[in-house]
């Protein structure tokens, strides 16, 4: 199911999927007072669902868009409320999010299984020192940073980061 619904938002985030992705301004008694870029109301997440024949009613594309947040695909833009079909309820892209904050882990949604916070901190300890052990130059005092960037340790590095998004930190 995981799998189909990313293909699902995918095809949703298409720029011919009709759905327009922009920077919306709130109001607060009459005065602009919040930015949320990168984002979408549910009503027009739903007529894209609609328009790209991925829901055939305004039912079932809500609850494709529930589904959608429920796998952390989607979220609406202050986390306080889940999916609906409304002008007024904003909704960001997980990996929209990642970008617009510029977040070091958050390119794509861990689905893992969820470990204790012991077991992925030794975990990416470890990494840590390979990559010192790699690319720290002899005398310890620089690092060879295009190196490490063109790394396929690195690489694996930043996915394993993502762990940290479902970390138990009370196991």
């Amino acid at each position: 199911m995981s799998a189909q619904l990313e293909e699902v938002a995918q095809k949703l985030k298409a720029k011919d999927s009709g759905l327009e992705i922009i920077t919306r301004y709130g109001v607060r008694q009459g005065v602009p007072w919040r930015a949320e870029s990168r984002c979408f109301s549910g009503k027009a997440a739903v007529d894209a669902l609609l328009g790209a024949g991925l829901a055939t009613s305004r039912d079932e594309a809500i609850e494709l868009g529930q589904q959608l947040e429920e796998q952390r695909l989607l979220h609406h833009v202050t986390h306080s409320m889940a999916f609906e079909d409304s002008p007024v309820s904003f909704y960001r892209f997980q990996a929209d999010e990642a970008a617009d904050r510029n977040l070091f882990n958050m390119a794509h949604v861990w689905r893992g299984p969820v470990r204790p916070g012991s077991q992925v901190g030794e975990s990416l300890r470890k990494q840590m020192e390979t990559l010192c052990d790699l690319y720290l130059t002899s005398d310890g005092r620089g690092v060879d940073y295009d190196g490490l960037a063109a790394s396929e340790e690195f690489a694996k590095f930043v996915r394993a980061t993502e762990e940290l998004q479902r970390v138990d930190l009370f196991q």
